[in-house]
């Protein structure tokens, strides 16, 4: 049987374990990123947002978190037997 609390679990811990790898800077840069997911009509939408005032550090935030998280993303949603098309 499917465990959904298992799996977050799980993958919350891997998350932050690769966290710790990160450059100091990058660190940073991701502590200073408000991020927004918003369900809009059929779409979800992932802004990010600086929260020190540097959109040049915000927009380097959300590539990151992009090519990070879509591919992921993609294979979670074709989990559902969904076709899964994506741009990273």
């Amino acid at each position: 049987m499917f465990d959904q609390e298992t799996m977050m679990n799980m993958v919350t811990k891997k998350l932050a374990e690769g966290f710790k790898q990160f450059p100091p800077e990058a660190q940073q840069s991701l502590k200073n990123t408000e991020v927004f997911i918003l369900r809009q009509d059929n779409q979800i939408r992932i802004v990010c947002k600086s929260m020190s005032g540097d959109e040049e550090e915000s927009k380097r935030v959300a590539n990151g978190i992009g090519n990070a998280v879509i591919p992921l993303l993609a294979r979670l949603i074709g989990g559902f037997k969904c076709q899964v098309k994506y741009q990273a």
